[in-house]
């Protein structure tokens, strides 16, 4: 993927909306969080991140690097995470994914500690 569809893809995660979010995923594309089971296809991917979403009151990226060997990419960002409560955490990503021929992601694997986020 380009820079572009980078920033359009996590321009989607940082406003908050699942279905757009679900939009980049090829219709067996695969997004695993961590040691999670992967999530297989758009509706999944909506489904889980839209709880997510719930959970926060807002997110925002900010990209520190990004490469683009070929059909892969790859991103480390900080995330800042608003709670419910006004506070905020910021916790440091790391993102890898493939895209098909078409821009599809097929594959994503995201590395990110959740932990302080919904620590109390």
């Amino acid at each position: 993927m380009s820079r572009d569809l980078t920033e359009a893809y996590f321009k989607a995660v940082d406003s908050r909306d699942a279905a757009a979010v679900a939009g980049f995923f090829a219709a067996d594309g695969r997004m695993t969080f961590g040691n999670n089971e992967p999530l297989v296809g758009p509706a999944a991917v909506e489904q889980v991140i839209a709880g997510v979403f719930a959970a926060v009151a807002g997110i925002e990226h900010r990209i520190l690097r990004d490469w683009y060997p070929g059909d892969d990419t790859l991103t480390e960002a900080d995330v800042t995470f608003t709670k419910h409560d006004g506070s905020q955490v910021t916790v440091p990503a790391a993102v890898h994914w493939h895209a098909t021929p078409n821009g599809k992601i097929d594959d994503m694997r995201v590395y990110i500690d959740l932990a302080p986020v919904f620590a109390p």
